[in-house]
């Protein structure tokens, strides 16, 4: 179980999804480049340079696990255009996230979203679990759930606290999943189960983590009726061997996944993928100056 700070992992993990294995600075400089990241290690520190990338692309998300050995900085291009979630694993990274530096540690995570400057920095030897989510699945959910496109860009907090809440279930599930990653080399894994897994964190995301439309998504619950539920199990039913959201349980309810995650003929099929803590709170593990 989480208990505030990550599980012990061997390092590196996730090897049989290499991403990048490198002591040069110029090659990873190179390599960061090509994927609209900006590289920074002082000359003092290059010999103790030491990258290790790993991560897994799954349908709309990556979950990734990195180390660089010496202190470095690494800044996301304006080109970039997906959210990230970014975990310590072991040591502290600072990440400046628009006019927001935030230290994070065993306590705290940073999320960014693509609508301003991105930049993190890390300690010599520190290590990170990140999950990113590209724009198009997030804005997809995101109208899946209001019921409409959305009319302005998605923000979230910056802030993730890994003590309790929603942040402390979903590092759970982010430890659990680079586990089983480690044990089965997604062989055991469908693409159903893959496209299930995807939707379900980005979903979550977007239903326990404050953003901007946050409060739209409260004021969309209303009381839920027996027809709302009769369309979520005739939608269930009809799709029996296809990969079911939330997200698709909601438009075909045209109910909240709030109000069908505690109606009991539905909680086998909503709540699992859902974290049972329906609000975040923000506790002192996060620390931010403006």
């Amino acid at each position: 179980m989480w208990s505030g700070s990550m599980p012990f992992f061997d390092w590196p993990l996730l090897e049989w999804h290499r991403v990048l294995r490198s002591r040069d600075a110029e090659e990873t400089r190179a390599f960061l480049g090509s994927m609209a990241f900006r590289f920074d290690v002082a000359a003092r520190d290059a010999a103790q340079l030491d990258v290790c990338v790993n991560g897994v692309y799954l349908p709309g998300i990556y979950i990734g696990c990195a180390q660089y050995g010496a202190p470095v900085a690494l800044g996301a291009s304006p080109m970039r255009n997906d959210y990230w979630v970014h975990l310590p694993i072991r040591g502290v990274w600072e990440a400046a996230i628009d006019h927001d530096t935030l230290a994070c540690d065993a306590r705290c995570a940073a999320v960014s979203s693509p609508t301003g400057e991105v930049m993190l920095r890390s300690n010599a030897g520190a290590a990170r679990l990140s999950l990113s989510l590209t724009s198009d699945a997030v804005k997809r959910h995101l109208a899946s759930l209001l019921g409409e496109p959305p009319t302005e860009p998605l923000k979230f907090v910056p802030t993730m606290n890994l003590a309790d809440g929603y942040g402390r279930r979903l590092a759970q599930i982010l430890s659990a999943a680079v586990i089983e990653f480690e044990r089965t080399n997604l062989v055991r894994w469908s693409p159903t189960a893959m496209i299930e897994f995807a939707e379900f964190v980005v979903t979550s995301l977007l239903l326990f983590h404050p953003h901007n439309y946050s409060d739209a998504l409260r004021r969309s619950d209303r009381m839920i009726t027996p027809r709302d539920i009769n369309r979520a199990v005739d939608y269930l039913e009809a799709h029996v061997d296809a990969p079911v959201t939330v997200a698709d349980l909601v438009a075909a309810s045209q109910v909240s996944s709030y109000a069908l995650s505690t109606f009991p003929r539905l909680q086998g099929h909503v709540t699992h993928a859902l974290p049972a803590e329906c609000t975040v709170r923000q506790g002192p593990g996060c620390t931010a100056a403006r």
